[in-house]
């Protein structure tokens, strides 16, 4: 009976755990009264049919413009994001703390309603409605001004932003709650979108001039734009009206630029786990994952269930006596079916109590070594009663339905003389749930081996760069322009050239697995402007490519002669085939030109071609790059043979306080920040191999007590055979048989079902391992083991037993 309940309770606290974490998945974006009305707009661009890119980003004037010119939008606002760091500061004096900062958007002031900001200082009605204003997060404002920043008042108060080559300051109009965990976006703060027209002009141009200028640009998508529709309406019929009014306004200009734009609404509730476009603002969750997870529970639960029932039906047996007796003396099938019933009800009551107690203590652990977010409030949550009664009512059918239904229509005079017929004693039904034992079981562990497979090969693929052995650290953000910034990287590097580990000091705009790149359109010398073609423009110290080992398949780096290389640009194999050249070798001294604002276009020759590496993530494509060695703002990236890596921190660290007394020392190691990108298929991983262990012990136990009950019932046979000399060898062969006939027939319904699901979820990456013939048998012949392991107790006690105990007992 322990091993029944003890499987139950796993199943159940298992069950608990994994939809507690798939909720949470399910929980983004939620929290917002209107974020069932509530949509973001994406931009997919074609030509000649083909997509070439589909961003979450768009232009700037599109919000206004659906607004005033397309029914059913109630309203729209815009977030901007800030591209890189920034430094913020208190402006109280010299002295003042400054912190680097990434978490912040430029935003339209209806975000604060429609986002569901909720603002402990300060006015609502007024808060992002002027230039220059920002808010902070209740996090921001205990890092800026103390832990009794609530007994301060901060409301009015002037923070230093320094950004963009250029220092503004911003007003504190209000304080807000720190925004949840579960949305698909991330700030600390959020400046108002006015400000941005001061900051683009730099000084040199009106705020008043740029706003115009920024109201009618187009092609340069770089806001993440929001409609919240009106109550009643049809987001398909919005969203086809959208596609219209663009084709009016901009058709006639794309045609000439042989160019197709496709606008979509994506529910702000669902972008967390159905969108993976370029420039998400922070990295995505997969509802694939999340499925297969939920299935995991399912069949955790259904696999627990199973062992129950089995074990249950091979107990019943020893009630039919009793059963024969009651009924002998008048008891009637519905009162023992009642019966049975109720006594299945408790029994399931007192488990699914006892997992509760489990799962609550649990709960915390699970989080922490899985690294996993989880909901706190689960006691709260109708959704986990609601689940938890069907636990209940479930469990209470498929546990109790052999004893109700099966138990009750026994014959009495069977009953007394002990021979019962097989479908009483679940001879065929045992078969069925053992072989369902072992279906979840093979589909559980082909799955994760495949996973595991997966996951391992995107680790240890070659990236096509070296990452290891590189200290990043964030350059200085008061450099007001290229030269200054080269200036302040040749300091460094002389500074730090007395120390003999240190073996190169370069720098960069964005390093190897950062995301949000910025984006340029490019074209062959020639061409039409509007045939260019978009790519990621990333800036560099001409060290940075050979610091990072790339491979150069044609040409080489830049000029050591600084005019002539501020001319050139090095691409990648992608963007080489982007641009419409065959080889490397023809895009070598070519001409290129790169679009800028007002079709400007400012060229720059071929100096060397990459060969294709994994600047982001190995699970996506590769992306077209293009480096240029403007470079203004970024990232120091200095790399040592050095073993002690907090020796060589301590030793970078002394240098850059002695030159950037008032630059904040953020650092971090490239391999480390690379390795994130894996963070979610190594949690993922990891909660499926846990919880797979889990149902193979589950699977185990219903085996162990199967193979002892057979044991028992098979004791005089068992003697027989021993006493006309059978090893225990031949005995141990008579229970494998038993077992290997249904480990076979799951084989052939499991492995076509772990093919499917793994095969759908390896649809996410752009480069997959290969399915080999062993990955199929290897599960087979682990279930095999598992099931022999298992089994051995009950068959080796029974081979080793003296054959005349046995026969006396029979």
């Amino acid at each position: 009976m322990f091993i029944n309940i003890f499987g139950l309770i796993c199943g159940v606290v298992s069950f608990l755990l994994i939809i507690n974490y798939v909720h949470y998945q399910l929980s983004f974006d939620t929290f917002s009264e209107d974020s069932d009305r509530l949509y973001r707009i994406s931009l997919a661009k074609s030509r000649e049919g083909v997509v070439e890119s589909e961003t979450a980003y768009t232009d700037v004037p599109l919000g206004s413009h659906l607004h005033d010119n397309v029914a059913g939008i109630e309203e729209y606002f815009r977030l901007h994001f800030t591209v890189g760091e920034f430094l913020l500061s208190p402006d109280q004096g010299p002295g003042s703390p400054v912190f680097k900062e990434s978490k912040a958007y430029f935003a339209d002031k209806p975000a604060l309603d429609y986002l569901d900001i909720q603002l402990l200082r300060g006015n609502s009605s007024t808060a992002l409605g002027e230039p220059s204003t920002i808010l902070i997060s209740e996090h921001a404002a205990e890092k800026y001004y103390g832990s009794g920043w609530k007994q301060k008042d901060i409301i009015g108060q002037t923070l230093v932003y320094t950004g963009d080559n250029a220092e503004h300051l911003f007003r504190i109009d209000g304080v807000f709650e720190d925004y949840p965990d579960n949305a698909h976006l991330e700030f600390d703060f959020l400046f108002s979108h006015e400000s941005l027209y001061s900051i683009f002009g730099g000084g040199e141009m009106p705020p008043e001039m740029v706003a115009g200028m920024m109201e009618n640009m187009w092609g340069h998508p770089q806001w993440y734009t929001y409609l919240a529709l009106s109550p009643g309406t049809d987001p398909a019929d919005v969203e086809l009206n959208i596609n219209y009014y663009i084709q009016e306004l901009r058709g006639e200009q794309l045609e000439k630029e042989g160019i197709a734009e496709a606008y979509k609404l994506q529910p702000i509730e669902k972008i967390h786990l159905y969108s993976d476009l370029t420039n998400e603002p922070r990295a995505n969750g997969d509802i694939r994952i999340v499925l297969l997870l939920a299935g995991v529970a399912i069949l955790i639960l259904a696999l627990a269930w199973t062992n129950y029932v089995n074990l249950s039906i091979i107990l019943s047996t020893e009630r039919v006596k009793e059963i024969g007796l009651r009924k002998t003396v008048g008891a009637e099938r519905n009162s023992l079916a009642g019966q049975f019933a109720m006594e299945s009800f408790m029994l399931n009551i007192i488990v699914v109590a006892l997992a509760i107690a489990i799962y609550a203590v649990l709960l915390p652990l699970f989080s922490a070594f899985l690294s996993v977010s989880i909901i706190t409030d689960w006691h709260l949550k109708p959704f986990f009663w609601i689940e938890v009664a069907l636990i209940v009512i479930l469990g209470t059918f498929f546990t109790g339905f052999h004893s109700s239904i099966v138990l009750s229509g026994i014959n009495p005079r069977e009953a007394l003389s002990g021979k019962l017929r097989s479908g009483i004693s679940g001879g065929r039904f045992k078969k069925v749930l053992v072989g369902t034992q072992f279906v979840i079981t093979i589909v559980l562990v082909m799955s994760a081996l495949i996973i595991y497979r997966q996951i391992d090969f995107m680790q240890d693929k070659d990236l096509g760069i070296r990452i290891s052995g590189k200290l990043v650290i964030t350059a200085p953000k008061k450099a007001s322009d290229h030269t200054q910034f080269i200036n302040y990287l040749n300091t460094f590097r002389d500074r730090l050239s007395d120390n003999s580990a240190i073996t190169a000091v370069s720098a960069t705009t964005f390093i190897p697995g950062q995301r949000n790149l910025w984006q340029k359109k490019m074209v062959r010398m020639g061409q039409k402007a509007a045939e260019g073609k978009d790519v990621k423009e990333i800036g560099v110290e001409p060290g940075y490519l050979e610091q990072l080992d790339v491979e150069f398949l044609r040409g080489s780096s830049f000029s050591a002669n600084e005019e002539y290389s501020a001319r050139q640009v090095v691409l990648n194999e992608e963007a080489v085939r982007l641009l419409g050249y065959q080889t490397p070798d023809q895009a070598i001294s070519e001409k290129v030109g790169v679009i800028y604002g007002g079709g400007n276009v400012a060229e720059y020759e071929v100096a060397g071609v990459l060969k294709d590496f994994h600047h982001s993530t190995p699970k996506a494509g590769y992306e077209p790059l293009a480096f240029f060695t403007d470079i203004r703002t970024g990232y120091f990236i200095v790399e040592s043979n050095q073993a002690g890596q907090g020796d060589l921190v301590e030793s970078v660290r002394a240098q850059w306080q002695s030159l950037f007394p008032d630059e904040p020392f953020e650092y971090f190691f490239l391999k480390d920040y690379y390795a994130n990108q894996y963070a979610s298929d190594q949690q993922f991983i990891r909660i499926f191999s846990v919880f797979t262990f889990i149902a193979i012990l589950v699977a185990s136990l219903g085996v162990f007590g199967l193979t002892k009950f057979m044991a028992q019932k098979k004791a005089r046979e068992i003697s027989i055979r021993k006493v006309y000399g059978a090893t225990i060898g031949n005995i141990s062969t008579l229970f494998a048989k038993y077992f290997l006939q249904l480990v076979i027939v799951a084989s052939i319904i499991g492995i076509p079902i772990a093919y499917f699901i793994t095969d759908e979820w390896l649809e996410s990456y752009a480069f997959k391992q290969k399915m080999y013939w062993w990955l199929f048998l290897l599960p087979i012949l682990f279930i095999i083991t598992i099931a022999g392991i298992s089994s051995c107790y009950g068959t080796l006690k029974a081979a080793l037993r003296n054959p005349i105990h046995a026969m006396r007992n029979e």
